[in-house]
C-alpha cells in the first residue's frame, strides 16, 4: 500500500462518450495532490475500444506531472448492468492508502483531494466528506453545454443526516484504506442503485467520519437532459424501474436494521449510553425519542402549557355540545335530559353519561 497515494476509480461503460471521460480525467490531471493513480473500470469493451480509450486519453496524460493511469475491463457476460462490479474491480486494482470514486460524466475541482486529505490527517478518521454542485447539462453529439447550477447543494450536514438518507454523491468523499477493513470496503453486488450509499452506511457505522468540510464544494455532478443519469432527470420511473427502486429502498432499510454502530461512532452521535447491540435504525429511533423528551422538558413546552389546557378544554366543550344538543332534543328538553344524566351517572359514572348521550344522539339522527 503506497502511503499518501490516492486511487481514483472511474466507471466508464459507454465507449461512445469518450469526450465526457476526457473531461473527467482532465479534472483529475489538474488535482493538486500527488501521487494520484487513476483506475478506469470499463464494461465489456472490445480490444479496439480499449485501444481507442487509451489513445483518447494519451494527450491529457502527457501533460506535466501527470497521474498514473490503469484500465481494467469487466469481460464477463453477466450481469447486464455491471456498475457495481466495476467498482469492486477498481478496488481490487487499488494500491494506494486512499481511495475515491468518480463517474466518467462528473468532474472534481483542483483542490478536491487536498481538502479531503487534510481532514483525514487532522482527525485520523476513516472517511472525510465535502460536497459537489449539481449542474444542468444539455447533451450534444460532440460536447456538453452546462446551462447553469441546478438548485441548491445536496441537503445534509452530519452523520445523522447521512444515516437517514444519502446526501453525499460518490465523488464527494475520500476513504483511508489503511483504516477500513477490506470486508467493509466492498460494494454489495445485489444492488445497482444506491450501491454507494450502502457502502457509506457500512463504513460510517463502523468507523468515525468527518463532515467538517461538508459545506466546501469540490466538484460538479452533471444532471443531463438526455436521460443518461441513473435516475431520470424528469424524476419519472417506468413501472419496472419503480419496483426495482422500491426493492433497493427495502434493501437499504435492512442494512440500517442489521448493521451495528461501533462504540466510537455512538460517541460521535452523542449517545449517552453505549450499547454493543445498537443498529443504525436503533440510533435513529433513539434520537427521535430523545427529541420528544427534550420537547416535553423544554421551556417553551412549559410556557405554552396553559394555552394547551385551554385548547383541550375548548375541544372537550365542543365534543360535549355535539353530543348534548341532539340528546336534549330527543330527551324531552333540558330538565328531563338532566334527570336522565343523573341516573346514568349513578349507574356508570361519566362513561355512562357519554354512552347514553351517544345513544340518544344516534336515535335523534334516525
Amino acid at each position: 500500500m503506497m502511503e499518501n497515494q490516492v486511487d481514483c476509480i472511474v466507471r466508464f461503460h459507454d465507449a461512445k462518450r469518450l469526450y465526457e471521460l476526457k473531461r473527467c480525467v482532465f479534472s483529475l490531471v489538474g488535482q493538486k495532490h500527488r501521487p494520484l493513480h487513476i483506475i478506469i473500470a470499463v464494461q465489456r469493451f472490445t480490444d479496439a475500444q480499449v485501444a481507442d480509450t487509451r489513445a483518447a486519453l494519451a494527450p491529457i496524460l502527457s501533460l506535466p506531472n501527470p497521474p498514473t493511469a490503469t484500465i481494467r475491463n469487466w469481460e464477463s457476460a453477466s450481469p447486464n448492468d455491471a456498475r457495481t462490479e466495476l467498482l469492486n474491480m477498481g478496488l481490487a486494482a487499488a494500491t494506494g492508502q486512499y481511495v475515491s470514486f468518480l463517474d466518467y460524466d462528473d468532474v472534481l475541482y483542483p483542490e478536491a483531494y487536498a481538502i479531503l486529505m487534510e481532514r483525514l490527517k487532522v482527525t485520523g478518521n476513516a472517511i472525510a466528506f465535502a460536497t459537489v454542485r449539481v449542474v444542468a447539462a444539455d447533451v450534444f453529439p460532440e460536447f456538453i453545454h452546462v446551462a447553469g447550477q441546478k438548485g441548491a447543494h445536496f441537503s445534509g450536514e452530519d452523520l445523522r443526516n447521512l444515516f437517514l438518507a444519502n446526501f453525499c454523491p460518490i465523488h464527494s468523499y475520500l476513504i483511508d484504506r489503511s483504516i477500513v477493513s477490506p470486508d467493509i470496503l466492498s460494494f454489495d453486488t445485489a444492488i445497482t442503485w444506491e450501491e454507494d450509499y450502502d457502502l457509506l452506511l457500512k463504513i460510517c457505522a463502523a468507523y468515525p467520519s468527518d463532515f467538517a468540510a461538508v459545506k466546501k464544494t469540490i466538484g460538479d455532478y452533471y444532471y443531463k437532459n438526455d436521460g443518461s443519469n441513473s435516475i431520470p432527470t424528469n424524476g419519472m420511473l417506468n413501472k419496472e424501474r419503480a419496483l426495482e427502486y422500491e426493492r433497493v429502498q427495502d434493501f437499504i432499510e435492512v442494512r440500517r436494521r442489521t448493521t451495528l454502530v461501533a462504540p466510537e461512532v455512538q460517541k460521535q452521535l452523542g449517545m449517552r449510553t453505549i450499547s454493543h447491540s445498537l443498529t443504525i435504525r436503533d440510533a435513529l429511533n433513539a434520537e427521535r425519542d430523545g427529541q420528544i423528551v427534550a420537547l416535553y422538558n423544554s421551556t417553551s413546552w412549559r410556557i405554552t402549557r396553559p394555552l394547551r389546557i385551554v385548547i383541550q378544554q375548548i375541544k372537550r366543550v365542543r365534543r360535549v355540545t355535539e353530543l348534548a344538543m341532539p340528546a336534549i332534543k330527543h330527551g324531552g328538553g333540558l330538565k328531563n335530559t338532566f334527570k336522565k344524566a343523573i341516573r346514568l351517572y349513578r349507574h356508570g359514572g361519566m362513561a355512562g353519561i357519554k354512552r347514553g348521550f351517544r345513544l340518544m344522539a344516534g336515535l335523534g339522527r334516525k
